[in-house]
């Protein structure tokens, strides 16, 4: 993977990488179903799109079902709470409107997919690429 550039807008260069971790309310395995898993990485990208933030890489380990892994870009403007309020808003929403059946068998009282809380950290240029690759490789080796 190569060096990320930098971007800019009228008064900074800015190179603004946050890993997210979002993990599925109580730890239900929401993700073994891989339709539901490509389907909600989709919606992240859609999401994402209509804001002022970019997926750069997004991957789910079907081997440990209940998280997902996101490596967003953002700008100055944008805090981290700010895109994880936004993605899982509504990300849920979507879920629950296009996945019901599914979200059903494992939430029977509240319409919720993700837990409060979430990992949120700040990624250099040098590291995102090893975040990267380990987002893209996990699930197939043994360390993790």
């Amino acid at each position: 993977m190569a060096k990320r550039k930098l971007q800019s807008n009228a008064h900074s260069k800015h190179l603004i990488l946050y890993h997210l971790i979002f993990v599925a309310k109580y730890r239900r395995k929401i993700f073994a179903d891989k339709s539901f898993g490509e389907g909600l990485k989709n919606e992240f990208i859609a999401i994402s799109n209509k804001y002022d933030f970019s997926i750069d890489t997004i991957d789910l380990d079907y081997s440990k079902p209940d998280h997902i892994h996101i490596l967003v870009r953002s700008i100055p403007d944008l805090s981290p709470a700010q895109i994880v309020r936004v993605l899982k808003q509504e990300a849920n929403i979507w879920a629950w409107q296009s996945y019901s059946f599914w979200l059903g068998k494992f939430y029977w009282k509240s319409h919720h997919l993700f837990t409060r809380g979430y990992y949120c950290g700040s990624v250099g240029n040098v590291s995102a690429q090893q975040v990267a690759e380990y987002l893209e490789t996990q699930g197939r080796n043994d360390i993790c």
